[in-house]
This record gives structure tokens, sequence and C-alpha cells, in this order.
């Protein structure tokens, strides 16, 4: 089996350009690599499993993956983006060789003071008091490592208890979101996503962490799938679909609910901030990591 990957390379500053274009094909599972990635996770992981190729690459460059099955797809994606003045181009893959070659710069790691993050391959020795996901993200965007994701598990931890009620998960990826929901008591979590590759993903990762009576895991694109009232909305995407987002949101909240929102520029904080206030929320929280931002709104 191979895979297409398809690759933007741009600059660290304008990764949110090259993510909305991949989202405005209906693609949301998507490889980020920043450089401000390796500058903030140097700080937390031990790097004798980093190699030289890593260390010692362009700071100056990012690269926003997708990887595409079908070559037709592949081929009108490239020529699209190539209209669109992107620096873009097309590898094909091996499934085994991309599955099993990005496995050696994952590692187990803390994403808060009490979660643990275990990738699927690794064995660990849960200590006393830990909560432990354990994660395959394969091809889907979440493994946990970006601020972004960091920032949503740190809000839910915050917010999220036994009486917790209805959770909803909107682009849930690899799931990661929603499994750390679980783990800090929610009972009722919905986890959707347009990508069926990422919800195939996310419904392994909830089957790994025994926690399939909690969530529910189906293929949906933003609110089009979505009904009745939720305590808790998560969305973890890019700052123009989170203004999509925002003017319809509170219909879906019951009273005094809180929708967490990140995957935002830390250049258009001010932006989504001023916005969420024109159409009535408060911004409880506002935390910033590595160039990105997020906000938990009521």
């Amino acid at each position: 089996m191979y895979w297409n990957e398809i690759c933007i390379e741009t600059a660290p500053e304008k990764i949110e350009e090259a993510t909305i274009f991949f989202y405005n094909l209906g693609i949301l599972s998507l490889n980020i690599e920043d450089p401000n990635d390796i500058i903030e996770h140097q700080s937390e992981v031990r790097w004798d499993y980093i190699d030289e190729e890593i260390l010692n690459r362009d700071m100056t460059r990012a690269f926003v993956k997708v990887y595409v099955e079908d070559d037709d797809e592949a081929l009108a994606i490239i020529s699209e983006g190539k209209s669109r003045g992107f620096n873009i181009t097309l590898t094909r893959l091996k499934a085994e060789d991309w599955e099993n070659g990005w496995k050696k710069y994952y590692k187990t790691f803390n994403i808060t003071d009490d979660l643990v993050i275990v990738p699927a391959w690794e064995d660990y020795d849960k200590k006393e008091g830990e909560k432990v996901i354990v994660l395959d993200s394969g091809m889907a965007f979440g493994t946990g490592t970006h601020e972004t994701t960091k920032m949503c598990v740190t809000m839910i931890s915050e917010i999220v208890n036994g009486n917790t009620g209805k959770v909803l998960d909107i682009g849930t990826g690899s799931g990661i979101l929603s499994i750390a929901a679980a783990m800090y008591g929610a009972k009722d979590i919905t986890a959707i996503d347009i990508d069926p590759l990422a919800v195939k993903i996310a419904k392994e990762n909830v089957m790994l962490n025994g926690k399939c009576d909690e969530i529910k895991v189906s293929e949906g694109d933003l609110l089009k799938t979505v009904s009745g009232k939720y305590d808790l909305i998560i969305a973890n995407i890019v700052a123009d679909i989170i203004k999509e987002l925002i003017p319809h949101i509170r219909k879906y909240l019951n009273e005094n609910g809180k929708f967490i929102i990140s995957g935002i520029i830390k250049e258009r904080e001010e932006e989504v901030h001023s916005f969420a206030l024109e159409n009535g929320f408060k911004v409880e929280k506002l935390d910033s990591q590595g160039g990105w931002s997020a906000m938990l709104l009521v």
C-alpha cells in the first residue's frame, strides 16, 4: 500500500495559510513541522533520540503535510496548491515506511503534571496518581506534542470532572482531547471529524484506552451533524474556522457552558478575541505557547 505525501514548505509565520488551504479542501488531518515546536520541546524531553538532521534543520522553514491514498486526488491538490502560489510537492511513500519511520521521534511525555501520553508501541510503568493515555496517532494530527493540543488538555484538566455533562470535540483528529476529557471524568463525549481516516484512528485510540462507553466517534463536518446542547465544546482547529463557529456555537451550549478554542496563531489572537467579545462571549482564560494561542470562552 502506498500513500501520497503532499507537502507545503512555508515560513513558520505562514503555517496557518497552508493549514487553511488543506482545510478548505476538506482535509483536517495534518502533520505540521514547526521549528518553534523544536525550540519549545527542547526543554521538555530527552534529546538522545533526536537525530542530527532534526537538530541541524533550517529553523526558518516549516512544513505542513497531508497524506492522500487516491492518486488523482493527490494530483488535483498539487495543481490547486500551485495555482495558489504554494511551494507544494508530492512524494509517494510506502505506508510501512512512513508509519514506522516517524515513531522514533515520538516518545512518552507528560502533557500535564498528572497526565502522561504513551505511544502505543512503548512500555510504561504507571506511577501512583498518574493518568495515562495510550496513543497511536497514525497519520492524524494530534499526538499531544503540539502547543495547541497541550493548551487544550491543560484547560480540560482544570474544568472537567465527574460532574461534567456532555462534551463535544470538533475536529477530533487522533481523539486525544476526547480521551483526555474522559480521563478527567467526563462520561458523555461526542467526537467528530470530517476525515474518515481520523475517525478510524480516533476510534482505535478510544478502544486502546478503554473509553468506548464514554466517547462516541463519528464522521461529521463541524456542526452539521450535531444536535442537542453541551456543557463543554472543544475546537482545536484554525482561526478562520473558529470564527465561523463562534456566531453559532451558543445554541449548542448549555447555560454556563464553556467553549475551548485553539489552533490560533499568535498574530491573530487579538482578532479572534475581539470577535468572540462581539458575539457575546467572555474570555475566561487566554494562554499562549510557541506562537500559538488558546482561549476558554464562556
